[in-house]
């Protein structure tokens, strides 16, 4: 055998182990692929199992546990369950006290006031224009009212109402003070009214009943009785 011959030989020997080896490679490159293309379905079935398992609060959309979750009214699924503090701020801002779904009537118990430190002052009802000067009025009106009714008992009731009174002693300058006294002190009234609800609202805690344990109650009494 001559020299040429025996290198032919082992080149192709060398060729045929490196496509050996080449193919060994492919193969394992096939079996990794193939697992790597397998986790995703399994971790995607995990992840879809633990969000449908996974409370979720309707308002925030975190299912926090250190937060108490409760199921205040009759709806169901991705509606169900709301964290207290969230329902009570929802209320706090809105001032309603039923579902905006099922119209049910929330269930709450107030728990008093809250600390003097987290308490705050007395708000207009919304951040509108109408709404802010309706507040500052009311004040200043009742403030004006509280200064007439210091002064009846220095110079008289008498004297005080012909103050008052644009055309003194007149009698449309009586009636027209005296309409548009009573219109303002309804209005008025009714504004502070609102006022005063809400800021007993925001400065007070609640805890709301759970519609689902509440119902369990009733049933069991009404299987008792």
């Amino acid at each position: 055998m001559s020299i040429s011959e025996i290198e032919y030989t082992a080149l192709s020997t060398s060729e045929n182990n490196t496509s050996h080896q080449n193919n060994f490679k492919n193969d394992n490159n096939r079996r990794k692929n193939l697992q790597k293309l397998s986790l995703p379905a399994t971790s995607l079935m995990s992840k879809t199992e633990t969000s449908v398992n996974k409370r979720l609060c309707r308002i925030c959309f975190d299912g926090d546990n250190t937060n108490e979750m409760i199921s205040p009214c009759k709806c169901k699924g991705s509606c169900q369950y709301v964290h207290n503090d969230c329902l009570t701020k929802w209320y706090e801002s809105s001032g309603r006290g039923s579902c905006e779904i099922c119209k049910y009537e929330f269930l709450v118990l107030r728990l008093g006031f809250k600390s003097i430190t987290k308490m705050t002052f007395p708000k207009p009802f919304s951040d509108e224009m109408d709404d802010v000067v309706d507040f500052y009025c009311a004040f200043l009106w009742f403030g004006f009212i509280l200064s007439l009714i210091i002064q009846s008992f220095s110079i008289g009731i008498k004297n005080t109402f012909y103050v008052v009174c644009l055309f003194k002693g007149h009698p449309i300058g009586i009636a027209l003070t005296i309409v548009g006294m009573s219109i303002n002190m309804i209005y008025y009234t009714e504004v502070l009214i609102e006022i005063y609800e809400k800021w007993y609202i925001e400065n007070s805690r609640f805890h709301w009943a759970n519609y689902v344990l509440e119902r369990r109650k009733k049933f069991n009494t009404a299987s008792l009785n």
